[in-house]
């Protein structure tokens, strides 16, 4: 790769070292705000690394600076039986992926994000799928996440009053994320 070709992976016309430092943060903090705001998952996250890890390449070769490979994450202790526990250490992780400085950090972070889905899909398959039925085929997304908030009060309903006294929305709400969690736990 010339200086020409990385100038243009970058958007860039000409060598401007404040501008070539402007434009590798403006597409890191892109894709840092990617993973804050979209559902993990597993291929897609791979993706945007990977061009991120291209990007960080012709960053490097125009500023002739090293890679920082150092990334430090604290232990993630939560406990895969219980929702809030997931929900609180994916909170967490999300705030390690915003203050991310560098691609190591975030690909650990990132990592450990995608563990954390895959512990609450666990925890969904587990918690319904005795009592909810979803034979039917759903044609549902893997990034179509319900509002937390609205699926917890769910969850709360169906814990004290069990599942005959949820209401139509309510059981589809679950049969949904029931289909989705599978779904995402095949791919």
């Amino acid at each position: 790769m010339n200086r020409e070709e990385a100038l243009l992976l970058l958007d860039l016309k000409t060598f401007d070292e404040e501008a070539i430092e402007d434009a590798w943060e403006e597409k890191f903090f892109k894709e840092k705000q990617f993973f804050l705001s979209r559902v993990p998952i597993q291929k897609v996250f791979s993706s945007h690394l990977e061009k991120l890890d291209k990007l960080e390449s012709v960053y490097l070769f125009l500023t002739e600076t090293t890679k920082n490979d150092s990334a430090y994450l604290p232990p993630q202790d939560f406990n895969p039986s219980e929702l809030d526990s997931i929900l609180n250490a994916q909170t967490k992780l999300k705030i390690h992926i915003a203050n991310a400085q560098s691609l190591a950090e975030l690909e650990v972070a990132v990592s450990e994000i995608i563990k954390l889905e895959k512990a609450y899909c666990q925890w969904v398959l587990n918690t319904f799928q005795s009592e909810f039925s979803n034979d039917q085929q759903l044609n549902i997304s893997l990034s179509q996440k319900p509002d937390i908030m609205d699926f917890k009060a769910v969850i709360t309903t169906y814990q004290k009053l069990g599942k005959i006294n949820l209401t139509q929305n309510q059981t589809q709400l679950i049969e949904n994320e029931l289909a989705r969690v599978k779904k995402w736990l095949t791919t």
